[in-house]
């Protein structure tokens, strides 16, 4: 796909709070297809989980759109995006970046992005991404996160105003569930279990704490992390998977309220060279209007790339676990159903770094499922993808 033109459009000047336009404009590609991806080879391993009794959503590719790496607003990068969340009210987009304020302070953005539904035989498409807004995020105290205190992965629209978010990690490796004004000032830090805090042998893992936060239809705030914690068992792998835990808040107590366990599935493929990077994981959720959750899995390996798989899940009949320190015997995780699985090839020629999910506007009349990648701010052959689903 050729880069978007980009035309810079403001900037407030402000030092720590930023604000600018950016629109990119492109001849976007436009797909439809067939709502299921073939999945082959290793990926086969994770279907044989799926429990059939749960309704699936059938989903199908609309658009995608692609924002280049290196693309910069107030002379700060923008990529990294790991949360996003809809206001249907204002028709903005809200997209958390991952920097741990170390590229530019910490910070997410606001987005309008213009899909265009089927008009006259032409399908549906992006025509363009508005950057409008960037904010920076700072302690309670009003002062800028330092460099590496924290890893912002996840946030959502709080009723009210302002945001719930997550970070998987601060200087000392520690998770974080809270809120935050819509300034960016952090307002208040959820209880977390002790078993959750980085020991010996104990807590979450480096890079593979709360990637995942959601609202569920009563309320209740939904943190989960991207694969087991230290005590609990091991990492993915091309043959098993993991083990990830599921926090329920109770946000008028900032308190956990239940807990349960989310059945991530194997490594894909395995990596070329063999013993190179690969990882699965849980990397968002979102939750249902009538109940229960979509999960995104995604997985990586040196030399093959990305599979990106959606499931719906809930906690039907799935064990209570809070305040288990360690998984026993006999624990029941939460069941789960493919939706869908992508994969380079086919009508999609990429699949990047897919780390956000939400619900967006209708077009054409039919509810629209947002998908958005972390570019990890890549350079070479990343990018941020931005796929556009219809709920059939």
């Amino acid at each position: 796909m050729p880069s978007p033109l980009l035309r810079n459009h403001r900037s407030n000047g402000a030092a720590f709070r930023f604000s600018r336009t950016v629109r990119a404009v492109s001849s976007a590609l436009a797909l439809a297809f067939a709502p299921y991806i073939a999945v082959s080879g290793q990926a086969l391993a994770q279907l044989s989980t799926d429990t059939q009794d749960l309704a699936a959503p059938k989903l199908k590719l609309l658009a995608e759109y692609r924002l280049p790496t290196g693309l910069r607003m107030a002379g700060v990068e923008f990529g990294g995006i790991s949360g996003l969340d809809y206001d249907p009210k204002a028709g903005v987009f809200w997209a958390l970046s991952d920097d741990r304020a170390e590229i530019a302070p910490a910070r997410f953005y606001g987005l309008k992005i213009d899909i265009k539904a089927a008009k006259a035989g032409r399908p549906a498409y992006v025509a363009g991404v508005d950057i409008f807004k960037a904010t920076a995020m700072g302690t309670k105290e009003r002062k800028p996160y330092a460099a590496k205190s924290l890893d912002p992965e996840a946030l959502r629209l709080k009723p009210g105003g302002g945001f719930y978010w997550a970070h998987e990690r601060d200087a000392k490796g520690k998770p974080f569930v809270g809120e935050m004004g819509a300034d960016g000032i952090n307002t208040r830090s959820y209880t977390l279990p002790d078993y959750y805090m980085p020991g010996i042998g104990v807590g979450v893992r480096v890079n593979l704490g709360f990637e995942s936060l959601t609202v569920d239809k009563d309320g209740a705030v939904i943190v989960a992390t991207e694969q087991a914690l230290t005590q609990d068992g091991p990492e993915t792998t091309p043959d098993s998977g993991s083990r990830a835990r599921v926090l329920k808040f109770d946000p008028k107590k900032g308190a956990p309220i239940a807990e349960y366990v989310y059945p991530v599935g194997p490594v894909a493929a395995t990596p070329v060279p063999a013993k190179s990077f690969k990882t699965n994981g849980l990397v968002e959720m979102l939750a249902l209007p009538s109940g229960g959750f979509l999960a995104m899995e995604r997985s990586f390996s040196v030399g093959q790339g990305n599979v990106v798989k959606l499931f719906v899940t809930d906690f039907k009949g799935a064990t209570d676990v809070l305040g288990q320190k360690t998984l026993g015997k006999g624990v029941k995780t939460m069941r789960k159903r493919t939706v869908l699985t992508l994969m380079a090839g086919g009508m999609l020629k990429g699949v990047d770094n897919l780390e956000a999910m939400t619900f967006g506007p209708k077009v054409d009349g039919k509810q629209t499922l947002i998908l958005m990648s972390d570019n990890n701010f890549n350079p070479n052959g990343q990018f941020t993808q931005i796929l556009v689903f219809t709920i059939e």
